[in-house]
């Protein structure tokens, strides 16, 4: 008779995510849990709200001119993020926090970059104060013209990923 380990898909995920970890991710960095979509660039994980690291994304009112015509990129961008994880857990590993206590962390969903796809897919841009990681897939994302990259948009009002960090 076989036994059923309920827990088996949660430890899957943790483990595979571990691969994906930076190399200095202690046990104390991690969340994982369901997650809710906040914006773009911010989730909720379990009860802990983190922005993603080493990018900018759009706002829930973040509008976007697209040869005359205004579109509300900032609530696709969200959609595209809400469909991708839909209801996958999620694991982040905290890189930095800013004086105002926010926590940044890189994610993973099924052991994928979280912020790596919203970049590919043109629903965020690089922060490279932040960190360089995404230029390459931004400059692919831009050339394809993907995601926000098919308008003109102001990024000021994006989600900060990353301020002084402590």
């Amino acid at each position: 008779m076989a036994i059923a380990f309920p827990y088996f898909p949660i430890l899957l995920a943790v483990g595979a995510a571990a691969i994906f970890a930076p190399a200095s991710a202690a046990s104390d960095d991690l969340l994982t849990g369901r997650t809710q979509i906040i914006d773009a660039g911010t989730l909720l994980v379990a009860t802990t709200q983190i922005r993603l690291y080493g990018i900018d994304a759009p706002g829930a009112d973040q509008a976007c001119n697209e040869h005359g015509r205004v579109w509300k990129c900032g609530k696709a961008a969200h959609a595209a993020l809400e469909s991708y994880i839909g209801s996958k857990d999620v694991v982040c590993f905290i890189e930095a926090t800013n004086t105002d206590k926010e926590i940044f962390a890189s994610c993973f969903a099924e052991g994928k970059d979280v912020a790596a796809w919203l970049v590919s897919e043109g629903w965020a841009i690089t922060n490279k104060k932040a960190s360089p990681r995404y230029s390459s897939t931004e400059a692919e994302a831009k050339s394809a013209k993907r995601g926000l990259w098919r308008s003109k948009f102001d990024n000021l009002g994006f989600s900060r990923s990353a301020g002084k960090t402590s």
